[in-house]
């Protein structure tokens, strides 16, 4: 059922989103609602009714145009007319009409602020895009700044949130033109702003964070022309004014926000300066100046004109209702903790929400795809098995390519995946096994139609005659029968089709028993009638040819007797109807004339021909046979010297293999010159000289070969020699702190013989062995073993190391040369338990004199690095 939801669900958020974009239109009915709140010197955002508010636009893009500024600058007022502006469906005459204010946003005159913390429309306006795409679009007025209620860290909260919440951010300057100090105070909000983006990954180098601003220049007095236009040129010429003066700020706010322009408004008229309630207000449009009205409907054309609607954006990508939804619970968090609200914040609830989507539609997009690969009919369940784990694993792929989790919701959104998918897969089960015996008895049903189409096929071949060839006809009526049977059963699933053909062949036999029954009634009549025929021909060739015999005529005579009365028999016998165009016929004709020809010599000379076909076919066999028994000996030589592709052996081993090999496959060939025809051995010789030549070209691959293996042995006894000369230089400097020079000397010699010894056992072949042997000794033979002076100081470490045994012989041998002491007791310790002598003869006792003398100080031999490459060298080398 997990699945089914999942596709509920789908379904539902597409419908929606259908519905919103093809209803989009114009809202009369537009209230706002406050989203942040003051409640006790604390921010809020009223959760409730932002999420009431965007619930219905969740999966529609979203544009949200705020304003912000000084307290008293008439933000609410020009709020109201973009609303009228929006609500006249942004028609080129709504500023001529004859109408009053719209009161969507409160607004009232005098000096106190209006507006308290950020107020939202409850309604977009929905609006297209340049690419044709439904936007909800909301504005939002937020609380005056400087306000004598608001301290500076609460407006800029309040600059934060709706700066971060929009699209684009419009700062309302009523004074008619940007101060220097307006700058200042919008680098403060700025700086709060762009801080929080600090640390999280955020490339300076990047795109700007914050959305587009765009400078409302009210009461504009001067010459430039009022609008964008005159906008542009204003904020030109401020941004070079003064270039010294607050010229990082200015670079700021121009690397802060995606895009900087500027808007000029005149002022509005006497008659909205006046102290007034908007609730009592009964301003109409032409109460207003007309070149204010002029300047707002640019204004409105530039906000949202289908070419300049700006969308929310979020790391690049549109932000959509829930996305803001998000954004907006997250910010709550923060400031209730205590915190500023973060740009990265937007960035990284936009790519959570698209996530959570992505993973309604990995269960989707699974069964969607194995309805795809099933075609929606029975699968063997082995090939289903291989469907799911092939979709399941896509989709646990799409999970980890798109996680953007934490990982503990990361972990229980994966399982709650795989619990879905399993879920979806066992109801695909469910039904596949359903399907299957279904699927079955449509198939068995139609063994009917193949078994009719069979007797029916028979029938047309026989043409109601009887059929002689019947083996040929059934193969026929099969093939049309399982035609007619694949053709009703193909839209069912074909293994099982398949498997049900042997038993279409069971369904068959009885209409093929009828038809054999009806078809040997048919044949015996035909034989009867046949025969009498045959009879008839053989009484008239008997007597014309019996009353010639009783003539006195040559053999020329009888044989033009004999051909004419063959003549006139078959003859007689052919151009009945009886059995006309069947074989069966010519049978019994070629039995006539043997009769008759059983006298003549024609027969001896057919009989002698048949010899020589059959003597021309016999030699085409030999030849065949001798080719064949050619490849299987190179083949044979090719198995026999397969071994030598990873392995080295010496040229002279070589050759013998390759001589060994190469006779074995000459005799295996050789066995054929047995009982060949005279015409078949000049093929043979020439099959044998192909074999020597290829065994000839085979080996000279193998020489080529082997000299590779040759190379690579000969570097690994290379790397082994330089490898062994560390380890031992690193063995001996261990045992040089504790032994005197004689014992190194003796060391040395017992190491030389053990590696020696070594080589030898791993080294089969002489050459190699010789140049490992001659490489190493050359190495450790530059080797200067020098005498180690081994003080007092070192004793007590010498007794932990070889044990009470040692030092009691070294206390007896304390009289030794030079500090020795410790080295003279281990080499007479190894006298004594006679592990070093003059000459080492053993190879056990070289291994364990080295052992022990190494174990002593923590060296084991048989762990050298270096040895690891005797092992790769003994893995190269080939023995028999």
């Amino acid at each position: 059922m997990a699945h089914y939801f999942t596709a509920v669900a789908s379904a539902v958020r597409k419908a929606t989103k259908a519905h919103l974009w093809t209803n989009s239109g114009v809202n009369l009915d537009v209230q706002t609602v406050q989203i942040v709140t003051k409640n006790k010197d604390v921010t809020q955002v009223d959760l409730e009714a932002f999420s009431q508010i965007l619930q219905k636009y969740k999966e529609l893009p979203v544009a949200i145009i705020s304003i912000f500024g000084d307290y008293r600058g008439g933000k609410s007022f020009l709020l109201n007319l973009l609303c009228q502006y929006l609500m006249q469906n942004q028609s080129d005459g709504w500023l001529k009409k004859n109408m009053e204010l719209v009161k969507v946003f409160h607004w009232k005159g005098g000096v106190d602020g209006d507006t308290s913390g950020i107020n939202i429309t409850d309604k977009p306006f929905i609006l297209e895009n340049d690419k044709g795409e439904s936007i909800a679009v909301f504005l939002m007025d937020t609380q005056g700044t400087f306000d004598k209620n608001m301290t500076v860290t609460e407006s800029s909260k309040i600059f934060v949130l709706s700066t971060l919440l929009s699209s684009l951010q419009i700062y309302n300057l009523p004074n008619g033109q940007i101060r220097e100090n307006d700058l200042q105070n919008l680098g403060q909000f700025l700086k709060h702003a762009n801080t929080t983006a600090k640390g999280k990954g955020h490339d300076a180098a990047a795109a700007p964070l914050l959305p587009s601003l765009k400078f409302l220049v009210r009461n504009w007095q001067n010459e430039a022309e009022v609008g964008s236009k005159g906008g542009a040129e204003y904020l030109q010429k401020f941004w070079k004014a003064n270039e010294t003066e607050n010229i990082n700020m200015r670079d700021k706010i121009t690397q802060g926000f995606t895009e900087v322009t500027c808007h000029l408004l005149p002022y509005p008229g006497s008659k909205v300066t006046k102290p007034r309630d908007s609730n009592d207000s009964n301003l109409k449009l032409p109460d207003l100046s007309k070149k204010f009205l002029i300047g707002v409907d640019d204004l409105g054309k530039c906000l949202f004109s289908k070419e300049n609607l700006i969308v929310k954006q979020s790391n690049g990508k549109a932000c959509t209702g829930k996305v803001l939804m998000q954004v907006a619970v997250e910010f709550n968090k923060m400031i209730e903790n205590g915190k500023m609200p973060e740009v990265h914040t937007l960035m990284k609830v936009n790519e959570i929400v698209e996530f959570r989507d992505k993973i309604d539609d990995m269960v989707d997009e699974y069964v969607a795809t194995m309805k795809c690969k099933t075609g929606g009919k029975y699968t063997d369940p082995t090939i289903l098995e291989q469907f799911h784990e092939e979709c399941f694993q896509n989709a646990l792929k799409q999970f980890d390519d798109h996680d953007v989790l934490e990982t503990d919701q990361s972990k229980k959104q994966c399982q709650q995946l795989k619990t879905n998918l399993n879920g979806a897969y066992a109801l695909i089960q469910q039904k596949n096994d359903a399907g299957k015996t279904e699927e079955q008895n449509k198939i068995m049903e139609k063994f009917g139609v193949g078994g009719n189409v069979y007797m029916k096929e028979m029938e047309r071949i026989a043409g109601g005659q009887h059929l002689e060839d019947v083996d040929a006809a059934r193969v026929v009526a099969e093939t049309k029968a399982i035609e007619a049977f694949k053709t009703s059963t193909s839209d069912s699933n074909q293994d099982l089709v398949k498997g049900c053909e042997d038993k279409l062949h069971i369904a068959i036999q009885p209409k093929h028993k009828e038809f054999e029954r009806i078809n040997k009634d048919r044949l015996e009549f035909l034989l009867k009638e046949l025969s009498n025929l045959g009879n008839e021909c053989r009484m008239d060739y008997v007597e014309i040819m019996e009353e010639e015999c009783k003539k006195e005529g040559t053999i020329e005579n009888l044989r033009a007797v004999n051909k004419h009365a063959q003549e006139s028999c078959v003859k007689k016998f052919k151009d009945s109807e009886k059995g006309k165009g069947f074989k069966c016929k010519e049978q019994q004709l070629q039995s006539l004339e043997e009769g008759m020809n059983e006298r003549f010599q024609g027969y001896i000379k057919r009989v002698l021909q048949r010899a020589l076909e059959e003597k021309r076919l016999k030699l085409e066999k030999e030849k065949d046979h001798l080719f064949l028994e050619r490849k299987q000996a190179v083949k044979g030589y090719v198995e026999a010297m397969k071994d030598l592709k990873e392995k080295y052996v010496d040229e002279d081993k070589l050759h013998q293999i390759h001589e060994t090999n190469k006779q074995k496959a000459l005799n295996a060939y050789n066995k054929n010159s047995n009982n060949l025809s005279t015409e078949a051995k000049e093929s043979f010789s020439e099959n044998k000289d192909f074999l020597v030549q290829e065994v000839k070209e085979i080996f000279l691959n193998a020489q080529k070969v082997n000299k590779a293996n040759q190379e690579r042995a000969e570097r690994i006894i290379d790397l082994f020699s330089k490898k062994v000369l560390v380890d031992y230089l690193e063995a001996m400097n261990k045992v040089a702190e504790y032994g005197s020079e004689p014992l190194l000397e003796k060391v040395h010699e017992i190491f030389v013989i053990y590696l020696k010894q070594q080589l030898e056992e791993r080294i089969a072949y002489t050459k190699l062995r010789s140049r490992a042997i001659t490489l190493c000794c050359r190495k450790l033979g530059g080797v200067n073993v020098a005498a180690v002076t081994l003080g007092w100081w070192a004793w007590a470490k010498a007794v932990a190391m070889v044990g009470a045994l040692t030092a009691v012989i070294g206390i007896i041998l304390t009289a030794a040369a030079s500090g020795t002491l410790l080295g003279a007791g281990i080499f007479s310790a190894l006298v004594a338990f006679g592990l070093i002598s003059d000459v080492v003869h053993s190879s056990v006792t070289a291994y364990y004199a080295i052992e022990l003398v190494f174990g002593i100080f923590g060296v084991s031999v048989a762990h050298l690095p270096s040895y690891t490459y005797l092992g790769d060298l003994h893995s190269l080398l080939y023995f028999n």
